[in-house]
């Protein structure tokens, strides 16, 4: 399948140097990096900017979204290389600084306010269930460090998506999306070594 790359909507698939092209995802709550090169000259341009959306496709499978966070020219002649760094949507969560004070409640009920009132865009539909706290204030602080205080609080974790929703769970429940093995084709050919051992 062809992949794609829109900023702010718009297809820019034609300008990547697809040699720089890399996608680094990163674990739960850590932030996914997006990195490449294009070139532009006149009449061959693109309008950027940081905090400008990113979003990559994969046939219809979304593989990345985040925002333009690094903008990188080298401009040589009439030729301009630019290199664009972008992070996953952690960016846009921490935006708005926290100032609240909750009492006992449901760690899920915390989070779920928080992005209701700091994070316009955001969904929380994939936050779990979670145990009670006591109390946890919160002054002028990130967005994504409320969360990461209060998942340490309960032994959960969390991370954004490519959708921009919140997923708020237990660390022992997230489990691989698939098992790997030899007979379901679900890895690199040639690359899967099993180790038996008694």
């Amino acid at each position: 399948m062809a992949v794609r790359v829109l900023i702010d909507g718009e297809d820019i698939t034609n300008f990547i140097e697809w040699e720089t092209f890399q996608i680094s995802q990163a674990l739960t709550k850590e932030v996914d990096v997006l990195t490449f090169r294009i070139k532009m000259y006149e009449g061959r341009r693109i309008d950027l900017d940081v905090e400008k959306e990113v979003a990559v496709y994969n046939g219809e499978e979304k593989i990345f979204g985040g925002v333009i966070t690094e903008i990188r020219k080298t401009i040589n002649s009439l030729l301009d290389e630019v290199e664009i760094v972008c992070e996953d949507y952690t960016r846009l969560l921490d935006r708005r600084l926290v100032v609240e004070h909750y009492g006992e409640d449901f760690a899920d009920n915390i989070v779920k306010d928080i992005i209701n009132r700091y994070a316009p865009g955001f969904t929380h539909t994939n936050v779990r269930r979670a145990p009670k706290i006591k109390t946890v204030k919160f002054n002028y602080t990130p967005v994504s460090k409320c969360i990461q205080e209060i998942a340490e609080q309960v032994g959960f974790d969390w991370y954004v998506d490519y959708n921009k929703d919140i997923h708020f769970f237990s660390a022992d429940e997230n489990i691989a999306p698939f098992e790997i093995n030899e007979t379901e084709g679900n890895y690199v050919k040639e690359s899967l070594i099993i180790n038996l051992n008694s």
